[in-house]
């Protein structure tokens, strides 16, 4: 991995570290803007956790989670419009990640929710008080 890391997609002065840093970046971005949202980890490992996911082209299976039914519906089409982004960075940069047919928007979606946190106790609080409030 660490010579991958280091090495130049074909007709692309950066490396593939410094594109994995600057999406990143992105999602790091976004997370932020999400006020609800926040970083689990320190930059360090979380950077390290990116890698791997992205070289190991990881697929993570979160099954029977009630907080990331509520984290997916809050936000899979904001994720969605990044994974986008992303994609459309990397493709600027000729690197083939996030190309093939196996990578989607719910493997990020995935990553995302491992890597931070949010009280989603609340959330389903005013989800239901919302609920009431239409049937009253």
């Amino acid at each position: 991995m660490i010579k991958w890391l280091f090495s130049n997609p074909k007709f692309s002065e950066a490396t593939n570290k410094e594109i994995l840093d600057k999406l990143l970046n992105h999602i790091i971005t976004f997370i932020r803007e999400n006020n609800e949202l926040y970083i689990t980890n320190e930059y360090s490992p979380l950077k390290i956790d990116f890698y791997n996911f992205i070289y190991h082209n990881n697929s993570i299976i979160i099954e029977n989670n009630e907080k990331f039914d509520i984290f997916t519906m809050k936000y899979s089409s904001c994720i969605s419009d990044l994974y986008i982004h992303l994609k459309e960075i990397t493709k600027s940069y000729n690197l083939d990640i996030f190309r093939n047919s196996q990578n989607n928007s719910y493997d990020l979606l995935c990553f995302i929710f491992q890597c931070t946190d949010f009280d989603y106790l609340n959330d389903e609080n005013d989800i239901n008080e919302d609920d009431m409030d239409e049937y009253n």
